[in-house]
């Protein structure tokens, strides 16, 4: 993707620096201590490499850190606008489900939280019909997936606390020879068919 323009805001020295236009060369002009590797900072703090943690003492302004910091997630610093090349829109497309085209733009915020907001300026992107069909299996395998976890859950369970003595073989091994165990948990739950018990846990 290209970068567009980007956004600083509550980063440091910078309240609000508005849209910056970028090119294939932009320069940055202004006086000592004026902020301008903060623009650049915020920028790399987008998306790093390695590195570039968010840092709440140091990078929120420190005027406002006693209000802003118990509102991480609600308080941005950076907002680029990109401009998807072809290569770029057909993996978000196979990716996201959602139809998306060469020149199409994009803007990615990043939040205190290190939370990421993406918006679509032009307007959203069609979903595809393959994607919603996808969409609509996978929402089928999750609901079938909590009604099997919910039965798991209804099922009765029985739990048996022991209190024993080891001797020098320590029985099968699974346990220390010559130790006393204390509260030692089986778990027991009935079979599906109502009629049993089985094992499926033991120990602390």
């Amino acid at each position: 993707m290209k970068l567009v323009r980007y956004c600083v805001m509550n980063f440091r020295s910078v309240k609000n620096s508005g849209w910056i236009d970028c090119d294939d060369v932009t320069t940055l002009v202004g006086v000592n201590e004026s902020g301008k590797s903060n623009l650049l900072l915020a920028l790399w703090k987008l998306n790093p490499a390695r590195g570039g943690e968010i840092d709440i003492l140091h990078d929120m302004p420190v005027s406002e850190l006693s209000t802003l910091r118990n509102r991480k997630n609600e308080v941005k610093f950076i907002s680029a606008e990109f401009e998807m090349e072809k290569d770029c829109a057909e993996v978000i497309s196979k990716n996201t489900g959602y139809k998306c085209e060469e020149g199409m733009r994009v803007i990615v915020s990043r939040f205190y939280d290190g939370r990421y907001e993406i918006d679509f300026p032009d307007g959203d992107p069609e979903v595809m019909i393959c994607a919603e069909k996808e969409t609509e299996q996978e929402i089928e395998e999750i609901e079938s997936k909590e009604e099997l976890e919910n039965e798991e859950n209804n099922q009765e369970l029985i739990v048996v606390l022991l209190t024993f003595d080891t001797d020098e073989k320590g029985g099968d091994g699974g346990v220390n020879p010559n130790a006393t165990y204390t509260n030692w948990q089986w778990h027991l739950v009935k079979t599906k068919d109502k009629k049993n018990w089985e094992i499926i846990s033991w120990g602390y």
